[in-house]
């Protein structure tokens, strides 16, 4: 893309949240899930569970505040709305809902939804990364990763695949695939790889037009989950 473009930036910040962070893209600070430093270094930070601040690359909740964040929902008819006051901290800020960290340098990396996470025995993944290696097939045009029950792990993992026109994918070459490109250990009695493979000629979508992930992980779950008895 900087062949194309002068310059390039990636932004991270929602509709209720606001902008939150901004990195201008060079070949030398081209790194995953960086979304570069806070518009307002006061008024973005990282939690943990205890609502305490986390320390470099310590894995947290973002939180933000200040002028653009919104106030409330529209148009409810409780005085104090229960989606409202959810949406907030008791100090006033607002749960972005996405988990993170801050580098050395103060730049924000931004993993994903917290409500997307899985957890896989004694993991925490997070779909965002395994969908950028799967997506380094070249065969694949697009991937979601959902979580499906499991008795002894909690959760499993199952990907959902759309092949690229005119192209055979399965679910074994998928799976030798990603065998072949995901961190294994040795000393680990389970890896983070996807154990199910759901292919498909298209995604069900969004009002905007992005993959439903909930419509996605309701099929996946269908298929293949295994609520313990």
């Amino acid at each position: 893309m900087l062949k194309i473009f002068k310059k390039i930036y990636v932004a991270y910040g929602s509709t209720e949240g606001g902008a939150v962070s901004v990195n201008e893209l060079t070949e030398a600070n081209m790194e995953d899930f960086c979304t570069g430093k806070p518009v307002d270094e006061n008024n973005v930070r990282v939690v943990n569970k205890d609502q305490q601040h986390c320390k470099p690359r310590e894995m947290g909740t973002i939180h933000a505040r200040g002028p653009g964040v919104f106030t409330g929902y529209f148009n409810k008819l409780e005085d104090t709305d229960k989606n409202t006051a959810k949406a907030f901290t008791a100090d006033g800020w607002f749960k972005m809902e996405d988990n993170g960290f801050y580098d050395e340098q103060g730049n924000l990396y931004v993993l994903g939804r917290e409500k997307d996470i899985i957890m896989y025995g004694s993991f925490v993944v997070y779909p965002g990364w395994l969908e950028k290696k799967i997506m380094t097939h070249p065969d694949v045009a697009d991937v979601v990763v959902v979580p499906v029950s499991d008795p002894v792990l909690f959760h499993d993992i199952c990907a959902c695949v759309k092949p690229v026109k005119e192209k055979t994918l399965n679910g074994e070459n998928l799976r030798e695939f990603c065998q072949k490109i995901f961190i294994t250990s040795s000393e680990a009695a389970s890896t983070p790889v996807p154990k199910y493979f759901m292919i498909l000629e298209s995604f069900p979508e969004t009002l905007t037009g992005k993959p439903n992930k909930q419509i996605l992980a309701k099929m996946a779950e269908e298929r293949f989950g295994q609520t313990a008895s």
